[in-house]
């Protein structure tokens, strides 16, 4: 039994708003079935993120939401030390939208990542619990005569992430960023955050350790 592994991209701001979720397919042409309202997605032959997909779906959707956000400040855009996100075409889109790149090193994104520090464990919990709730709805028209559950449509997926997604509680999130010394005050007087135990909110309902684990959703199964 095969897993089929759609990569996608997850993007949120300091005040806990999270951007449309980006899924990359690996296939040549578009699907036809419809994809769900709140969703970016792409399709590329190699099936990864590369520069161009960097560019136009999570740099400029995220200067623009930033900039909503707060018109009058310059905004900051953080990125893991992805080649995607280095390239010299994101630098200078990002310098155009007027928006500062940084670039956390290699090796430290358990400490600095927001997404790795608190918001994908929530996350990654949700994915089984959306598919499973996917299955159960319609458990004679998702499962084959031998038993097996069916592969999901394109939709499908992206009804899964989305959903997912939503459930993350933007307190978390905003939690997130200052926990990582992000977006704390400059006075000093949130630094404290920089030292305490990272936590999701009760809302959340998963446990306090935010680290990877086995039970990881891993991705969906082909029949």
């Amino acid at each position: 039994m095969r897993r089929r592994v759609t990569p996608f991209v997850l993007a949120c701001c300091a005040d806990g708003t999270k951007l449309p979720p980006l899924l990359i397919f690996k296939r040549k042409m578009l699907p036809k079935d419809v994809i769900p309202h709140g969703v970016y997605f792409h399709v590329y032959s190699k099936g990864w993120m590369d520069g161009w997909r960097m560019n136009e779906a999570v740099v400029r959707e995220s200067v623009v939401q930033a900039s909503r956000w707060s018109s009058q400040k310059p905004s900051l855009l953080v990125c893991v030390q992805f080649k995607a996100h280095v390239t010299e075409p994101t630098k200078s889109l990002a310098t155009k939208l007027k928006a500062h790149l940084a670039v956390i090193p290699g090796g430290l994104t358990s400490q600095l990542q927001p997404l790795d520090v608190s918001v994908n464990k929530p996350f990654k919990g949700f994915m089984p619990e959306e598919w499973a709730k996917w299955v159960e709805a319609a458990p004679t028209h998702h499962v084959t005569p031998a038993g097996r559950v069916k592969r999901p449509s394109i939709s499908n997926v992206c009804e899964c992430v989305k959903n997912s997604w939503q459930r993350v509680e933007s307190e978390t999130i905003v939690k997130s960023l200052k926990k990582c010394g992000i977006s704390n005050a400059l006075g000093g007087s949130e630094d404290d955050i920089l030292y305490e135990e990272s936590d999701a909110s009760s809302e959340n309902n998963h446990d306090d350790d935010f680290s990877g684990s086995e039970d990881d959703f891993l991705g969906f199964y082909d029949e």
